[in-house]
Parts: structure tokens; sequence; C-alpha cells
């Protein structure tokens, strides 16, 4: 019997009904590696987005690892956040689940 092997795209390729493949992402220990994901969608040409909330900490958006667990507590935060509520309401690529990446997400993508 043959086990047929999932497709995954080299790194930059459309995979088909997800966006631009990034690679795959360790995740923290205990927690299953994932796969991310870019888009070239028109809803992403944008000129400027204010970043927001400087110099305000946000206990819950510190993870070097989890960019949508960092966006998500930015859009429930009381102060605003522009960027994040940006990402959080983008619809691109057929998906509702953008999100900023977080510091080794997007260390991922710049090696890559």
């Amino acid at each position: 019997m043959t086990t047929k092997k999932p497709f995954i795209p080299r790194i930059g390729e459309i995979w088909p009904g997800q966006g631009i493949y990034a690679g795959i992402v360790r995740s923290e220990p205990g927690l299953p590696d994932y796969h991310l994901f870019g888009s070239t969608a028109a809803a992403l040409a944008v000129d400027k987005i204010a970043w927001g909330g400087q110099d305000i900490g946000e206990p819950g958006a510190r993870s070097e690892r989890d960019g949508l667990a960092n966006t998500r507590a930015l859009v429930n935060s009381a102060t605003d956040h522009p960027a994040a509520e940006w990402a959080h309401s983008l619809d691109a690529d057929g998906h509702r689940d953008w999100y900023l990446p977080a510091l080794r997400e997007l260390r991922m993508c710049w090696i890559n």
C-alpha cells in the first residue's frame, strides 16, 4: 500500500486555497508546528496604517511565536491598534484569519 504524500509547495509558491507559502513555523513546546502563508491580494495594497499604542505595554501581546494571539490581544485592548484591527478584519485569498506576524514568524519570512 502506498501512502500519498501531502502537497506542500516550495517556499514562495502559491498553495492553492491558502496563499503564498512561507514555510513551517516551529511552535512552542507542546503545540503543533504550523504552515505560514502570505498574500498578494489587492486588499493589502495600503499606503500607511498607524501601528497604535506606542509606549503602552500590552501583556497579552508579547509572544515571539504567536502572531495570532498577539493580534487578538491588541484588537481586544482598550487602546486603539489600527494595524492589528486592519489585519484582523482583512478578507483576502478567501480567508478571514489574517494577523500581524510575531517576531519569529516575521523572521522566518525574511529568511525564506
